[in-house]
């Protein structure tokens, strides 16, 4: 697997405290379709996580996710096909059919499968009914995952309904919280929601060529995590982090990002929240999951202006130290920071605060590293920013 890893550099600072690239398939010239009587055989594969960045974030280097966060219940998935928005506005993307799980009552598609690949990586295989998609040669591929515990239980896409239904759906996050006010994590029954769209073309089936045995490969749909992770490490070798907590987070968020530009295309890392207005906060204390010295959460994505970064209160030997969820400087966190990923918790990506020191001189202060970056799909059991 290929990660892009030449692009960007990591952050990393010490203060005080106080893949695969999408392949969009664009091929007119020299092609023909299947004959009246045959089908459209299609493959594309589905990768967890593993986005490109925007252009606005090339500073920026990916990291693997770890297993967990890149799994993808396929009895949670849910794959469509969109006609292709115009106007760059997703009100325009109606949805011409469920591709998978396949309908017995839906004739537009004759079979279709989902198998894990590699780690992070699922591939769709389908067979196309070509008397439809004759019609439809150009569309969005969509992809929803794990995201049945967090939408309401009524909701449904029938073939007619806009893009932007999805992108006005709310993930209830609020609803796993347990009532020990601990954070959810992911699991093998429950992973963490993902969206990923794909603009696809069959202008390039040549019924020469492609079957049952050899499908036209339609690229790949890169999912997007729709919540943010929060990480704090322990890097120090004589004190022990007892707990992490957060006192102001939402408990909503949308299950899309903002279905604009090249989104609309290809989905690629975030520059900006999509976070519903109004949102439903709150401000009780949320205790991270801890384990192995690290404790984190995967949270709805949050705007961190206007005073709301310092929320996180890291427990070490039964003393409390308040952290400001901001980059740092030899003076302290930045308050008016002017990257995106410090505007806002952004969706798939992960902010890591590393704990080196403690000095107890008053005002009592920490020594930290911070680093934030996208998360990529990975291989490993974990993942180590060193």
């Amino acid at each position: 697997m290929k990660f892009l890893k030449d692009r960007i550099l990591p952050l990393f600072m010490t203060a005080l405290l106080g893949g695969l690239l999408p392949a969009c398939v664009n091929e007119d010239e020299g092609t023909s379709t299947a004959s009246d009587d045959g089908s459209f055989f299609i493959s594309i594969a589905i990768s967890a996580g593993n986005a490109s960045p925007a252009r606005a974030e090339s500073d920026l280097t990916d990291e693997e996710g770890t297993s967990v966060e890149n799994n993808i219940n396929i009895g949670d998935l849910k794959i469509y096909a969109f006609s292709i928005p115009t106007n760059n506005n997703a009100s325009n993307s109606a949805l011409l059919t469920q591709i998978y799980p396949k309908d017995d009552n839906n004739s537009n598609i004759i079979e279709a499968d989902v198998k894990k690949s590699v780690p992070g990586t699922y591939m769709l295989e389908a067979e196309l009914n070509n008397t439809f998609f004759d019609n439809h040669k150009d569309f969005c591929l969509v992809a929803v995952a794990n995201w049945t515990p967090f939408v309401s239980p009524d909701f449904s896409l029938p073939d007619g309904k806009e893009l932007s239904v999805l992108g006005n759906e709310e993930l209830l996050f609020g609803r796993k919280i347990d009532v020990n006010k601990q954070a959810w994590t992911p699991n093998g029954e429950e992973g963490i929601p993902m969206f990923g769209l794909h603009k696809a073309s069959l202008a390039g089936y040549d019924k020469k060529h492609n079957n049952k045995f050899a499908p036209l490969l339609l690229g790949k749909v890169n999912m997007l995590r729709a919540f943010a992770k929060i990480e704090i490490r322990n890097g120090m070798k004589d004190k022990e982090i007892t707990g992490v907590s957060i006192s102001s987070y939402n408990k909503t968020g949308y299950f899309t990002p903002l279905l604009i530009g090249n989104q609309l295309s290809d989905t690629e890392n975030v520059t900006s929240a999509n976070i519903p207005n109004p949102v439903e906060s709150s401000a009780e204390e949320l205790s991270f999951s801890g384990k192995d010295g690290a404790f984190v959460a995967y949270l709805p994505e949050y705007e961190l202006t206007n005073g709301k970064r310092d929320i996180i209160t890291v427990t070490i030997d039964e003393k409390k130290y308040l952290l400001s969820l901001a980059p740092y400087t030899v003076d302290g966190p930045n308050e008016k920071p002017t990257e995106d990923y410090w505007k806002a918790l952004l969706r798939n990506h992960i902010y890591r605060y590393t704990i080196t020191g403690v000095e107890e001189d008053e005002p009592a202060q920490l020594t930290i590293n911070y680093m934030v970056c996208p998360m990529e799909s990975g291989t490993s059991g974990d993942i180590y920013f060193d």
